[in-house]
């Protein structure tokens, strides 16, 4: 009898916030079981989360400082389920998220970077309140009001809801206002992962925009970094601590000239067919994207080349033997 009132609860829950409502409303689909078309009062009966965001674009401008409450993208995305084709590489990390806006603007992020990273990381607001200055004499005691006015106003402005917050973005070129649409997508580049081939010349291609394949046999002569990572694997857990030394894939994207459009991806895949996906906004927008780089490997006298992303929550997009890399736009 339990069991029973409680299939019936789910079924409630997700009949209620995928019903359509009568306000403008924000569908999540795409590669998922159940999709989902919910209202700014949908959001709000989800179990949320507050951030602070300084809303600050790459081309300098400022768009105020407001406190966010908001449902976690993780909990929404979870909520529809997300259910790869079958067949091909069954592993998650090569989907895209695809967000659009009222103004048809786009912005993109990796699965990893909503899943392997902490949930209040990228929200989905429902409101959003000003932060405003409350220094005792005022702004005008410091400037002039020509000057501080604008700032004001800023924080003012009605904040088009529902809004993609993501909260470690330095720049915030992503957090697009009005949000119409999340979609889950499969770029279907990839096969099964093979077994490991046997060892190659150690080289890895860069297909930029025009079409242009880079061959590396070395890595670039670039600063190099060093970054701690700790191997957590989703399926094998704990595998101990790692150092790794390389040149940081912004860098080495920089040189290549292929732009920072905020609706671009990186698919890596390795010499078995292991993919792994992200976004130009992770690497190019969050201070932690300069961590991510390609370390160069050796096991005896064979060489080869391993992307690291350190900061992920697990380990699984840190990619081993990589022997290609390439752009898409999801525009």
């Amino acid at each position: 009898m339990r069991k029973d009132v409680v299939m019936l609860l789910l079924v409630f829950m997700v009949a209620t916030v995928s019903a359509p409502s009568t306000s403008d409303a924000l569908t999540v689909g795409g590669v998922v079981r159940q999709s989902l078309n919910l209202s700014n009062e949908d959001l709000a009966r989800f179990v949320g989360t507050e951030v602070k965001l300084t809303d600050f674009t790459s081309n300098k401008q400022f768009n105020g400082l407001f406190v966010y409450k908001g449902v976690p993208l993780q909990a929404l995305l979870g909520t529809a389920v997300i259910q790869k084709a079958g067949g091909g590489f069954n592993k998650q990390i090569d989907l895209a998220i695809v967000v659009r806006n009222r103004e048809g603007k786009v912005a993109v992020l990796s699965w990893g970077e909503v899943f392997y990273r902490n949930p209040s990381n990228v929200i989905v607001a429902f409101s959003a309140d000003p932060v405003m200055p409350h220094h005792a004499k005022g702004c005008g005691q410091c400037h002039a009001q020509k000057e501080f006015q604008p700032t004001l106003d800023k924080l003012t402005r009605k904040v088009g809801l529902p809004k993609l917050v993501l909260a470690n973005d330095f720049f915030s070129d992503r957090s697009l206002e009005d949000i119409i649409s999340i979609d889950v997508v499969d770029l279907k580049r990839g096969s099964a992962k093979k077994p490991d081939p046997e060892p190659t010349p150690a080289k890895f291609t860069v297909t930029d925009n025009s079409g242009k394949i880079t061959e590396f046999t070395e890595l670039p002569k670039y600063r190099q970094i060093k970054v701690d990572l700790k191997v957590v694997g989703d399926g094998k857990g704990f595998h101990g601590y790692k150092q790794f030394e390389g040149v940081s894939v912004r860098e080495l994207l920089e040189g290549l000239n292929v732009g920072k459009e905020p609706d671009k991806t990186m698919l890596v895949t390795a010499t078995d067919g292991y993919q792994g996906l992200f976004s130009f906004g992770e690497i190019f927008l969050s201070p932690l994207g300069e961590r991510i780089i390609i370390s160069e490997q050796k096991e005896g006298s064979v060489k080869s080349f391993k992307l690291v992303i350190p900061d992920d929550t697990a380990a699984d997009r840190s990619i081993r033997s990589i022997s290609k890399i390439e752009f898409f736009s999801l525009k």
